[in-house]
């Protein structure tokens, strides 16, 4: 019995080996030793690992796949400027991009939504005027609005508008502009899109309905821009939308950087929600971490600031915007923080993105998650345009990638047990979820290591007692938090794709293996 476990060890710890090394495109595919014989199942005794996590197949968090939580932002400008080329999108980008079906994707982008101008972002592109962007500089949007759909319908993404209530640099809109503006915006994109049965995304060759309505962005950041000023405009577009489409939904904003005035935030967030109560389902915020821990993030801002200041029962939250923050010395310039940019999607922007999501999949409350940004320039790029303006991926891709691989029907609570080295102030090395299909005969685990230990893990699924499966492992790990993609090695770092035959003992219980630094995702059926 010890030597089928140390035998069954010694083959996850050369899995986890191999999966932090470096590979060309494409990713490796490949199975791990003979099949495990069926006819006995010994114990595995969780207290001997380090990492023990116990599924609860009964409880149910999610009873649909949180495909919206795996959702990127979209900025026009700096995705035309990346990832546009020849009247189209990158087809290596298309291609990066359909695994994530189901995805939000949020259209115009962040600053620019409070100044872009939809009706001159259609039609021929030849005819296009240009248009100021959030630094007041004109550009043509080859990739308007009709393009940013065509995207959608190719890669199966769900839409994400931000509506314009703000204006132009040069014109800002009253309230019953705003509600004018936008209603012709609704009608133009949903234009023959009704009686849609597929909710989830959209498809080539059918309509393309835009049913989230994000109402501005971070406009208590705007000159004039209170938070009455902001209900009122919230109040006077909401009824004018809803008359022209019954099934949109909206979302509206919260106070956008609570970090240093928690009392303001939840001020502000509390009239937020007294005055659009009979408006708003849904509401948006833009953490950014690890200068604030993930559980800070969540315990002080999501819950205290948040959702138990608006208190509206049944509202839904939209992380909206998301990522690593680069930190930035004190009285550094803004050439010596672009030093530190790189770490926004390198190893240790992955693991803190891929723990966001994780904490977040937890929670039904979060209805959706948006990564930043899809886009070239600046400190958070998912595709880096290298040498010979060939694109790659940053390390963030793949430890989503790595998770959305990972999604079932079902989110299913679990209890964890876990060490803290101290590797992160947040208080854990390890955070973790836990799926399955309906029928409860497939089950997949998602897990972050922010150690640089390499983590034997039980697992626990009761159901499987004495049952062989086939374990699919996808790893993006590295030898440290700072390694990340570059020019010079694009794929220094992605996800290792391997298959083992295994079985869960007596007491349901299996040997896995978290590699240190890592993002990993098992997908388990019985074979």
């Amino acid at each position: 019995m010890l030597t089928r476990f140390v035998l069954a060890l010694a083959l996850l710890t050369a899995s986890a080996s191999f999966a932090q090394t470096a590979a060309p495109m494409p990713p490796l595919n490949f199975r791990l030793g003979p099949p495990v014989a069926s006819n006995n199942y010994p114990a595995v005794d969780p207290a001997q690992f380090p990492v023990a996590v116990t599924a609860r197949p009964a409880d149910i968090v999610r009873t649909t796949p949180p495909l919206q939580l795996f959702g990127f932002n979209l900025i026009w400008d700096r995705f035309q400027a990346g990832y546009w080329r020849n009247g189209r999108v990158r087809p290596e980008v298309v291609e990066w991009l359909k695994p994530f079906r189901g995805a939000l994707y949020r259209y115009p982008g962040g600053l620019d939504s409070n100044y872009f101008l939809w009706d001159k972002s259609i039609g021929p592109v030849a005819n296009r005027p240009t248009q100021q962007n959030k630094f007041q500089q004109w550009i043509k949007p080859e990739f308007g609005f009709d393009e940013y759909i065509a995207l959608m319908k190719e890669i199966g993404g769900k839409p994400l508008v931000v509506a314009n209530v703000y204006g132009s640099w040069s014109t800002k809109f009253s309230a019953e502009q705003a509600a004018d503006y936008n209603r012709r915006w609704l009608e133009y994109a949903n234009a023959g899109a009704k009686n849609v049965t597929d909710q989830v995304a959209c498809a080539t060759g059918s309509p393309c309905p835009i049913t989230l309505w994000e109402l501005g962005n971070e406009t208590d950041w705007e000159a004039g821009f209170s938070v009455d000023r902001y209900t009122a405009t919230v109040k006077t577009v909401t009824p004018v939308l809803k008359s022209a489409d019954p099934g949109v939904d909206f979302i509206a904003h919260t106070k956008t950087a609570p970090w240093n005035d928690i009392n303001g935030a939840k001020a502000y967030n509390t009239t937020l929600g007294n005055q659009l109560r009979d408006s708003i389902n849904n509401y948006a915020f833009h953490p950014y971490y690890d200068g604030r821990s993930i559980p800070d993030i969540e315990t002080t801002f999501i819950n205290d600031a948040i959702i138990n200041t608006v208190k509206d029962p049944g509202s839904k939250l939209y992380i909206t915007e998301h990522a690593l923050w680069p930190h930035r010395p004190d009285g550094a310039s803004d050439e010596v923080w672009k030093q530190y940019w790189p770490t926004t999607g390198d190893m240790g922007g992955a693991i803190s993105t891929c723990d966001f999501i994780l904490m977040g999949m937890n929670r039904p409350d979060i209805n959706g998650a948006v990564w930043h940004a899809l886009g070239l320039d600046g400190p958070w790029m998912l595709f880096h345009v290298g040498y010979n303006d060939t694109s790659y991926p940053n390390v963030v891709y793949w430890g989503m990638r790595a998770m959305r691989e990972a999604v079932l029907d079902q989110v299913v609570r679990y209890d964890i047990r876990r060490p803290n080295s101290g590797a992160y102030y947040g208080g854990y090395d390890v955070r973790a979820a836990v799926m399955r299909n309906t029928a409860g005969t497939r089950y997949s685990l998602m897990a972050i290591n922010r150690s640089g230990a390499r983590l034997p893990t039980a697992l626990s699924v009761p159901t499987f007692a004495n049952t062989d499966v086939r374990v699919t492992t996808r790893t993006v790990a590295a030898s440290g938090p700072r390694v990340g993609n570059t020019n010079d090695n694009p794929y220094a770092v992605q996800m290792q794709t391997a298959s083992a035959d295994k079985q869960f003992g007596s007491n349901g219980v299996m040997a896995l293996e978290l590699p240190p630094y890592s993002v990993v995702s098992f997908v388990i059926e019985p074979r």
